[in-house]
Formats: structure tokens, C-alpha cells, sequence
């Protein structure tokens, strides 16, 4: 058998020396090729069981409860709600839910979201989902997702329970980061009969009554 005797000029070996470094350097190392990003994880926020209603969002506080029926003359309401609708860049718009009577009319009165064209890079598909609709409990999708700047949350009390005093409620929002709602500033105004906050990300919002701790 005849040996072949291969020639390799001087850029050749620079190369295969190159190549026998980067080996070295991938299968010595204790680091993991492939890197986790702590501040992405996402923890969703609990789920409306009696457990979590009793224990409210935090301690001192608990979820606004309301009564749709009274706004339908009695008719019944679907334990959850959700609406998607496109919101497109350079145009914004609003998010409301339909009329369950009459789906040519948005309930204007009710829970959602008014996002200006600036704060859009993209057309978004806008979610709104009342997870119970027994409380103020709002998730806005998609989420986490963050605006290109502010837009105004809309959380209406106008079903809350008789007695329950305006002056004690309070918008919250869950914090996925750290898996716990926080308060957020809000506006009040009693001709509408809801909480609006400015916030730049959508998540999980409610209203919470109470005095706290």
C-alpha cells in the first residue's frame, strides 16, 4: 500500500491549530453552552380558587367582589370573560368588552385598555380575560409585553357591592418577577365609576379594598 504524503502550507496549520484550541476550549469548560436568563422567568399569577379569594392579594387587603347580574337585569353571566382584538401601530385604540345583549355594542362602562399609537413598535393582538368575574380581576395579554411607552388601564367598580367606599380602593398589579401583587398608582373618578392606571406592560390587574396592615 502506497502512503500519501500530505502537504500542508504554513495557513493550513495556523488554521487546524485554531480549530484544536476552540475543541479544547468547549469541551474543558465547567460553563454550560447554553445560558438561562434569570430576569425572563415569568411567574403567572394565582388562580381564583376560594383558597386565594379568602387570603386576598395581600395581607390587609382583599378582591373587590361585584354583582354583574344587577347590570343585566338578572340575566346570568359566564363565570370568565375574554375578548382579543388587534391594535394597530401607528393608530392605537382602544379594548373593550362586547355587549353580551347586543354584540354590536362595547361595553364602554366596564373593564379595558386604551393604548396610543405611540406605544406601539408592531400591530398587537390585545387580550382582556375576567378569570372571575365575581371580583375585579383583569389579565391583559399579551404579557409580560412591554410598550414603547404609557397606556391607561381601565378597571370599573360600577357592579361593586353597596357599601364598599371608592375612597378605599386600590389598583393592583402581579409583579411576575417576584410572584406578588404591588400597588399602583391610579386615578379615581367617581362619573365612571372606575380605577385608571398608567402603566407601560401589561400583567395581571385588580382592585383591592381595604386599610391594609
Amino acid at each position: 500500500m502506497t502512503m500519501k504524503r500530505i502537504k500542508m502550507t504554513g495557513w493550513g496549520i495556523v488554521m487546524m491549530l485554531a480549530c484544536f484550541s476552540i475543541i479544547l476550549v468547549v469541551g474543558c469548560s465547567n460553563q454550560s453552552p447554553i445560558s438561562v436568563d434569570s430576569s425572563s422567568v415569568s411567574i403567572p399569577p394565582p388562580p381564583m380558587t376560594d383558597e386565594n379569594i379568602a387570603a386576598g392579594p395581600i395581607p390587609g387587603y382583599s378582591y373587590l367582589p361585584v354583582n354583574m347580574s344587577s347590570e343585566f337585569n338578572g340575566m346570568g353571566i359566564e363565570s370568565s370573560m375574554f375578548i382579543q382584538r388587534w391594535v394597530l401601530q401607528g393608530v392605537g385604540g382602544s379594548v373593550y368588552f362586547t355587549d353580551p345583549r347586543n354584540p354590536n355594542l362595547q361595553m364602554t362602562w366596564w373593564h379595558g385598555v386604551t393604548i396610543p399609537a405611540a406605544a406601539l413598535s408592531e400591530n398587537v393582538l390585545v387580550g382582556v380575560y375576567v378569570p372571575d368575574t365575581r371580583f375585579v380581576v383583569v389579565d391583559y395579554t399579551p404579557s409580560p409585553y412591554q410598550f414603547e411607552g404609557n397606556v391607561q388601564i381601565e378597571l370599573s367598580y360600577r357592579c361593586a357591592q353597596i357599601g364598599i367606599l371608592p375612597e378605599d380602593m386600590v389598583m393592583m398589579y402581579w409583579d411576575e418577577t417576584i410572584g406578588e401583587y404591588e400597588i399602583v398608582p391610579s386615578v379615581l373618578n367617581t362619573s365612571t365609576m372606575k380605577l385608571y392606571g398608567t402603566v407601560d406592560h401589561f400583567s395581571r390587574y385588580i382592585i383591592a379594598t381595604g386599610g391594609g396592615s
